[in-house]
């Protein structure tokens, strides 16, 4: 068996770090900023980049939004600017938004009839904009000590929740700019994501201490024990469009699903990213999770529970876990799959797999990934991968990769005894 990085010769996908990821409205398209200084459109299904990338910031891309009926993406840089695009074009379709004092735009969202465009900044304060002028509405929302680093608005848009360097959330009047409460306090360590329940009830907030923690919006109460499971600091969460999971990207390079009302941990974590997971974002629908990531790379995650992750894969993927369940004695349901190539534009011609007799379907939490080697349920060693080839493999539960370079397996020498 061999394994092949094979570059593009028209290369796609962002040439750094991605900061930041989001779905449109209609889940067709993943957008993306990047500390390439570029906002780019992909195709949600084969992962084929849909327009030019949008070039205008002169710093790296930290943030974006995309407005609730899919026309324009706002982004945030720090360039000090928000930009307006059109999601047709990828024309800018204004002047920047200048204001934040001299510093990074850390978070942006929309409110929920994208007449107005939210932002958190390293200068300490949010600010409200118009975003047909792109003027400020009102005066800078002041009182956190520290950075924001992110801001979100509640589905009726009358809250926006703020998370912070100092350790605090802050819940302000959406109209006027007042503080609703005092501080939400808990966390020990910088607040690096905030989201709203989809029925505005709850508040969601991932920390460097590790911890993602749930708030009563309305009294600012803990409303469970902190989630533990990440290893380092807590990127991004987001909210299921039911509001029955949340999802958290980490520093620890895993996406982890927690049960909303439980805290109890939905699946195993999923693995593919090789470096620090910035950002992720459901899917409108929910089935569908995407992942931006230090290591260059966007993937698109099965959200859905149980074990179709193996008879859903798509592309390469689909063809290594199906040799490695091979290897197993383990089942992979024949299927037609199509060979992803994230660098280009159409994928390859669809060929189909062999079904194998089995006796019984082999559930994700089985493998395990130590040390480059994949193993099996009782611990033999599958096969190993060297690290520098990891993200350019589909993993588990991937479904599109988006990134420069593909790991090819060449398995037709792959031996089974």
């Amino acid at each position: 068996m061999k394994l092949r990085k094979t570059p593009s010769e028209r290369p796609q996908g962002h040439s750094s770090r991605v900061w930041c990821v989001a779905f449109t409205p209609d889940a067709t398209q993943v957008v993306s900023g990047s500390e390439d200084k570029t906002v780019s459109l992909w195709n949600a299904q084969t992962g084929a980049s849909v327009l030019n990338p949008f070039q205008g910031h002169s710093g790296l891309v930290k943030c974006l939004a995309v407005s609730p009926d899919g026309s324009y993406i706002a982004s945030g840089s720090a360039d000090k600017t928000i930009r307006l695009w059109d999601a047709r074009t990828g024309k800018q379709r204004a002047d920047p938004l200048t204001g934040h004092c001299g510093t990074w735009v850390q978070s942006l969202v929309f409110s929920p009839e994208g007449t107005r465009v939210i932002s958190g900044s390293s200068d300490g304060t949010i600010r409200i904009w118009d975003a047909r002028t792109g003027r400020s509405v009102m005066d800078p929302l002041a009182g956190h000590s520290g950075t924001v680093w992110s801001v979100a608005i509640s589905p009726d848009g009358t809250q926006i929740v703020s998370g912070s360097a100092d350790a605090t959330l802050r819940l302000w009047n959406a109209t006027t700019g007042d503080r609703l409460m005092q501080p939400l306090k808990g966390h020990s360590r910088e607040v690096n994501s905030v989201a709203f329940s989809p029925d505005g009830a709850r508040i969601v907030s991932g920390s460097a201490d590790n911890t993602i923690r749930l708030w009563n919006a309305q009294t600012g109460d803990a409303a469970m024990e902190p989630l533990r499971g990440h290893t380092t600091s807590v990127l991004s969460v987001s909210f299921s469009p039911d509001g029955e999971v949340i999802a958290s990207g980490s520093i620890d390079a895993t996406v982890r699903l927690w049960n909303a009302t439980t805290g109890v941990p939905v699946m195993k974590p999923l693995e593919g990213h090789t470096d620090a997971v910035c950002s992720v974002a459901f899917s409108p629908d929910g089935t569908r999770l995407v992942s931006g990531s230090d290591d260059n790379t966007i993937r698109v995650w099965d959200a859905t529970p149980g074990d179709s992750w193996l008879v859903s894969q798509g592309g390469q993927g689909s063809t290594i876990w199906s040799t490695i369940a091979t290897s197993m004695r383990l089942s992979a349901a024949p299927r037609s799959t199509h060979l992803l190539n994230s660098n280009d534009t159409e994928p390859a011609q669809s060929s189909s797999t062999s079904q194998i007799v089995s006796e019984e379907l082999l559930d994700p939490s089985q493998f395990r990934l130590e040390s480059g080697w994949i193993k099996g349920p009782r611990d033999e060693l599958i096969m190993w991968i060297p690290t520098d080839y990891w993200r350019g493999v589909l993993m588990p539960r991937t479904k599109v990769l988006i990134g420069r370079y593909r790991a090819m397996l060449d398995h037709q020498q792959w031996e089974i005894r």
